[in-house]
């Protein structure tokens, strides 16, 4: 009968198979008395490697504990290991042969040159993945980010939020988030003959506010890291959340809104302030840890309109009627139908503003090349000829955020986003 495998049992093994792959070191290591894990270097890279053996990944907990590692340990990076409970039954004489074929149930890599998820992958799968993208990073200098990871992490905290003020929400502090989301009241005659509670439709007003809170935060965020213009988020113990949080975002989102009045007008942090408590708070400091560690401003992909379709409950979204545009259709149906860079384009149903976004991008492989040159103006230019409108107040806010993230590094106005009536 063989011995239990620990955690402690995988470092060597895990150590092994790295070397082999070109990471220089790996030891052990404790960070202020925290259990050791590993420290690892590669060209000149620190990073932790956190090893976890059962349970369910959970990327809201798993990034910001790594992360909250690396950092106390002066690492730039980190890798969370979980590995199936089974691999606790392994011959502990074998490990060192079977190492390269270990199977790992997650892996989630937030390097500087690699953000990844791996699942239901082997040691020798990682290694061979930390390899080939750090020699692409070396050619490129642009580091590979794997959009499904920050889309996961934002819906987990999306969820978490949304969980947190929904109680409160749905009494004391309803008006407040009605203000912002808006009333559904146009639907509630064809939503009560669907079946559908009112309790329903006020848990839906809670998703949908944290959604936008959550996407202010990704914005601004990217914000301050692609235009150097504002201050980063905030640092902060991911796990000993502090209230005080909440006035330094408010602070920060108040100067951004000078510029970017569409995303942050919306006061959202006031009412998980009021109804979410410290509950709240501790998902928004995780949220914010783990955006610093995935490096989402590298992304060019429509991370917003995907974060939509994904966090937003399908049942909600498709009982008010607010349906998503998947990008690639999207695309194919705004290069059919504007053959001019000029062109004005309306959605008077924009929603998320997937169409809208799509047509901005067409609009802007015809521009001509000293327009192209121009990218204030021409951000502004393509801006000033795309129009949308929606019923609800909320997706106005969403096709606002989409299409400012075309150019972040450029504030613009936005007056031709609106909502009302889009057949009026």
């Amino acid at each position: 009968m063989s011995l239990k495998i620990s955690e402690e049992s995988l470092y060597r093994p895990i150590a092994d198979v790295l070397r082999a792959h070109g990471v220089k070191r790996v030891e052990e290591a404790a960070v202020n008395d925290v259990p050791p894990d590993l420290l690892a270097t590669m060209g000149g890279c620190r990073f932790v490697i956190e090893v976890k053996i059962g349970g369910e990944p959970r990327l809201l907990e798993d990034i910001p504990r790594a992360f909250a590692k690396a950092v106390r340990a002066d690492a730039q990076g980190a890798i969370s290991l979980l590995f199936p409970s089974r691999v606790r039954e392994a011959r502990p004489d074998l490990l060192e042969s079977l190492a390269p074929r270990l199977e790992i149930a997650t892996a989630v890599v937030a390097l500087p040159w690699l953000v990844d998820c791996l699942r239901a992958a082997t040691l020798d799968d990682l290694a061979r993945r930390i390899e080939s993208s750090y020699e692409s990073y070396l050619e490129t200098r642009r580091p590979a980010v794997n959009c499904d990871v920050v889309i996961g992490v934002s819906r987990e905290a999306v969820d978490e939020i949304a969980s947190s003020i929904r109680r409160d929400l749905v009494s004391k502090y309803l008006d407040d988030a009605v203000a912002i989301v808006g009333r559904f009241d146009i639907y509630r005659a064809e939503l009560e003959d669907l079946g559908v509670r009112e309790d329903e439709i006020k848990a839906w007003i809670a998703y949908i506010a944290a959604y936008l809170a959550v996407n202010q935060i990704l914005f601004y965020h990217m914000l301050s890291q692609r235009t150097g213009r504002y201050r980063p988020l905030p640092d902060a113990d991911p796990f000993l959340p502090d209230m005080d949080l909440l006035r330094q975002l408010r602070e920060l989102f108040s100067k951004a809104a000078a510029e970017y009045e569409p995303i942050f007008g919306p006061d959202l942090l006031s009412i998980i302030e009021k109804s979410g408590g410290l509950r709240s708070v501790s998902a928004v400091v995780r949220y914010i840890t783990a955006l610093k560690a995935l490096k989402p401003e590298h992304l060019e992909e429509e991370l917003l309109g995907r974060l939509y379709q994904e966090s937003i409950p399908p049942e909600a979204r498709k009982k008010l009627g607010a349906f998503f545009t998947k990008p690639k259709a999207a695309a194919m149906l705004a290069a059919l139908a504007i053959d001019r860079w000029d062109e004005k384009v309306l959605d008077p149903a924009c929603g998320s503003g997937t169409l809208l976004t799509e047509a901005y991008r067409r609009k802007r492989e015809l521009a001509p090349d000293e327009l192209r040159r121009n990218r204030r103006e021409l951000h502004r230019r393509l801006l000033s000829d795309v129009w949308g409108i929606d019923v609800m107040p909320f997706a106005r806010y969403m096709t606002s955020l989409s299409l400012l993230a075309q150019d972040p590094a450029v504030p613009a106005k936005l007056d031709n986003v609106r909502s009302g009536d889009g057949l009026e």
